[in-house]
């Protein structure tokens, strides 16, 4: 058994990274690491927490994980969810360009056995000493086998 930690999250990386746009402009994807350039960013996408289970059968290694990613949304006036909305489409429709299909895959020798929304929230509105902030929390469920 190996540790997939890094391997999902790369796959969504690749999946989504330069690929989400706002108002004209690239939305920055991130895994955990805001830098000084990030924080200078409206709107960003982030991987947060992940949490791992074991799924294994006599045949094969698995793990169920839990990844989750926040849309941020910074504005100096009030703010709307109308940002992380489109944002938030953008994202699934990248990972799920269909019914049957998934638009991230991972590298051998690991196996996505299956990847799905589980879970979508909001963030209330919050002031912040140069604006505002909204964001929303997307958790996806993946299974993973070796």
């Amino acid at each position: 058994m190996i540790d997939i930690g890094q391997k999902l999250r790369k796959a969504y990386f690749t999946a989504l990274d330069g690929n989400l746009t706002w108002d004209g402009a690239a939305v920055p994807v991130v895994d955990e690491k805001l830098d000084v350039q990030i924080t200078d960013q409206d709107v960003y996408v982030i991987m947060t927490a992940q949490n791992e289970v074991d799924a294994n059968n006599k045949s094969y290694w698995a793990r169920e994980c839990d990844i989750e990613m926040r849309i941020i949304n910074r504005r100096k006036a009030t703010n709307t969810k109308e940002v992380v909305e489109d944002v938030s489409n953008q994202v699934l429709t990248i990972l799920f360009p269909t019914k049957n299909t998934v638009g991230i895959s991972i590298d051998s020798p690991l196996s996505l056995t299956y990847s799905r929304l589980t879970n979508a929230e909001y963030d209330p509105l919050a002031q912040t000493e140069d604006g505002f902030v909204i964001s929303k929390k997307l958790v996806f469920k993946n299974r993973i086998t070796q």
